[in-house]
C-alpha cells in the first residue's frame, strides 16, 4: 500500500502463473490452485487458478506421458489493483500442449531450449493478444511486446521441466511443448487503445515490465 491506494500485479505476471499451472497439470497430472511468482522486483505474487480444463488427453494423441493430459489450459484473473488498467479484472489464459505450434504460430514463436531437459518451448500470442506490427520495439514484427514477461513465462515452464524430467519418457529431450497466451477479451480493447499509436495491433500488449504494479 501507497498513498492510500491498492498494489496489483501485471498481466505478465498473471500468464506466468497460468503457464506454471498448466505447464505442472501437463507434466505431472498435478493440479494447482495457486501459484507462487517472484516478481522482477523481488516480490512474490501468490496467485489463484481461476480454471483448468484439458484439451486433449494423452490417450486421444497415443502418447504415453506421465500424466492423462497432451494439453491443459489454465486461467489465473488480473487484479490491477487501484490501477485504472483497462485489463483489470480480466480472464489471462494460457494453453500448454506438446509439440511445435500448428501452421505460422511456429514462425513468430519465441523458442526457448531447456538446459535442463533439452525440450524445445514455443511461446506465443492467441486471441486478444496484441502484436507488433512496426519497427522500433525491442520485440520484431509480427511477435508479442515486452521481453521480461516472456521471460517470467520462460522461467516457470523451465522450472516445471526441471522438477518433472524424471518422470517423462526416455526420449523427452526429442520433444517440444507449446505455449500459448490469450486474452478472451483483449480483442475489444483495442479501439481507442493506447497500443494503436504504440504500434501494436488488436489486444493486450503485456507491456509493462516491473510485474508488480505500486501506485
Amino acid at each position: 500500500m501507497s498513498g492510500g491506494l491498492r498494489s496489483g500485479f501485471t498481466t505478465g505476471t498473471c500468464a506466468a502463473a497460468a503457464a506454471r499451472a498448466a505447464c505442472e497439470r501437463l507434466l505431472s497430472g498435478e493440479t494447482l490452485s495457486h501459484v507462487s511468482v517472484m516478481t522482477p522486483r523481488g516480490v512474490r505474487a501468490d496467485l489463484a487458478v481461476e480454471m483448468m480444463e484439458i484439451s486433449e488427453t494423452a490417450e486421444e494423441v497415443g502418447r504415453p506421458f506421465a500424466s492423462d493430459a497432451a494439453a491443459v489450459t489454465c486461467a489465473v484473473r488480473k487484479d490491477a489493483g487501484d490501477d485504472p488498467d483497462v485489463t483489470d479484472k480480466a480472464l489471462i489464459q494460457v494453453s500448454v500442449s506438446f509439440g511445435p505450434p500448428a501452421g505460422e504460430n511456429e514462425s513468430r514463436a519465441y523458442v526457448y531450449e531447456s538446459g535442463s531437459t533439452g525440450c524445445t518451448v514455443y511461446l506465443y500470442g492467441g486471441t486478444g493478444v496484441g502484436l507488433v506490427t512496426k519497427p522500433g520495439l525491442s520485440c520484431p514484427v509480427g511477435n508479442t511486446p515486452s521481453t521480461v514477461p516472456r521471460e517470467m513465462i520462460f522461467k516457470q515452464i523451465e522450472d516445471c521441466l526441471r522438477r518433472t524430467a524424471e518422470r517423462q519418457p526416455a526420449d523427452w529431450r526429442t520433444r517440444s511443448i507449446s505455449v500459448c497466451v490469450s486474452v478472451p477479451r483483449g480483442n475489444a480493447w483495442r479501439s481507442g487503445h493506447l497500443t494503436e499509436s504504440w504500434a501494436c495491433w488488436a489486444g493486450s500488449p503485456f507491456w509493462a515490465a516491473a510485474a508488480l504494479w505500486s501506485p
